[in-house]
């Protein structure tokens, strides 16, 4: 596969390596004109905190009233995680199943960023009571599909058992743990009683 077919005509930093001596007889080649420049573009990573400070400006009106400016939504406290550090903490426990202990590593040993397991409990809350709408809605979708997709699979829950159930259309997927494998599982998520439509399974 040529590497061409993945370079970007704007890259974030160039670095240009001069032709200065010859290797083959020695002659210096500073002031002589290029032939060409060849290029190879090399796709890393740089991971950093972004500590972003926001001032509050207060100021007394001549009515006595002491007027603040506004923070923006969601800055409220002192110190506090951004949108990013809260995604990727969602990410790694609830998308790749990063055990806590290690997502908190992660932070403090790559990032050196203090966030304790307990912090990121709070994160998945402040997830989960986000996608509460979210989650309405996509029944709603699931209920209303022509054609549904249901399937089921074993996972460790509390060190017992248990089974994620999920049901899916083109747009939607819903998935919810439960401790059995059965009807009782299965209408519990609140779509399949309501459904009269086709349902398929991974067979």
């Amino acid at each position: 596969v040529s590497q061409s077919r993945y370079r970007v005509e704007n890259p974030d930093k160039i670095i240009f390596h001069p032709v200065e001596t010859c290797s083959f007889c020695n002659a210096r080649l500073i002031n002589t004109k290029c032939h060409h420049v060849s290029k190879h573009q090399v796709f890393d990573i740089d991971v950093k905190v972004v500590v972003t400070e926001h001032q509050v400006e207060h100021k007394v009106c001549s009515c006595g009233h002491m007027e603040s400016a506004k923070l923006p939504k969601g800055v409220s406290a002192p110190c506090q995680f951004g949108p990013s550090v809260k995604a990727m903490a969602v990410d790694l426990t609830q998308v790749q199943f990063v055990p806590l202990k290690r997502v908190s590593d992660f932070f403090a040993n790559k990032l050196r960023l203090s966030v304790s397991q307990r912090s990121i409990e709070n994160i998945n809350q402040e997830c989960f009571d986000a996608l509460e709408q979210w989650e309405i809605e996509a029944k709603k979708d699931l209920i209303n599909s022509e054609v549904l997709n249901g399937d089921e699979t074993g996972i460790n829950i509390n060190k017992e058992n248990g089974w994620i159930h999920s049901l899916s259309n083109e747009r939607t997927v819903l998935m919810m743990p439960h401790m059995t494998r059965g009807t009782e599982a299965m209408d519990s998520m609140g779509v399949l009683p309501h459904y009269k439509s086709i349902l398929c399974h991974d067979f």
